[in-house]
């Protein structure tokens, strides 16, 4: 589409037809007899025809000939012009097309970087997003190990605690039918079996502080 507005547009260029005298259909010129000039009323012919038509009417004024107002040889000015009154137009026209074409090339580069750099974001962001996937499944899968894991150990360590709950209530049991043990000796017996990381936290001197509160109060 772009090469066909080109084509187009050079196409377009074409020269102009090259503006005549109306007197005499013959193109003027820049310099010499029928040079380009113009007189009061605006309209332009080559001063040779004016100059004729002046003679023809046998006065000293005579009529334009597309509009009929008057004017005099003194009245008649010279026009300075190029050689070709066009060929500035017609240069600019192409230099312009020219510019306007290789911006529409230019135009025509950026759009496919801009694709291509599309392509590789969107490749970047794919890949972005099956690493982040890959991560969040292993994140998982090592997260369901080990929530695996510390459930057998907390399985582990329950069983454990009811097998020893189990002994212990056997053995206070048998300490208190067989062997005729109070309760201090059984408070003695678990502080052994469960040592406390501090004394006064312990069941005997909580039981001790208990006594001496009420002492206090009685």
């Amino acid at each position: 589409m772009e090469g066909a507005a080109a084509e187009e547009g050079d196409a377009a260029v074409t020269t102009p037809p090259v503006p005549t005298c109306s007197v005499c259909m013959e193109p003027w010129t820049c310099n010499g007899d029928h040079r380009i000039c113009c007189i009061p009323c605006g309209h332009v012919y080559g001063r040779s025809c004016l100059e004729r038509w002046l003679l023809r009417s046998a006065h000293d004024s005579a009529k334009c000939p597309q509009c009929g107002q008057q004017f005099e040889d003194k009245l008649i000015t010279n026009l300075y012009a190029p050689g070709n009154l066009w060929d500035g137009c017609c240069r600019s026209k192409e230099k312009y097309i020219s510019r306007i074409t290789n911006m529409q090339g230019t135009l025509s580069m950026l759009k496919e970087n801009i694709a291509i750099l599309e392509s590789e974001t969107d490749g970047l962001i794919a890949q972005m997003e099956e690493e982040a996937a890959k991560r969040c499944a292993e994140l998982k899968e090592k997260n369901a190990k080990m929530h695996a894991k510390l459930k057998k150990q907390k399985a582990r360590m329950e069983s454990s605690a009811n097998t020893t709950m189990t002994l212990m209530k056997e053995q206070m049991k048998k300490m208190v039918e067989e062997e005729n043990k109070t309760a201090a000796d059984l408070i003695e017996f678990m502080e052994r079996s469960f040592p406390q990381p501090s004394s006064t936290s312990s069941p005997c001197a909580l039981l001790d502080s208990e006594n001496r509160k009420r002492r206090r109060g009685t």
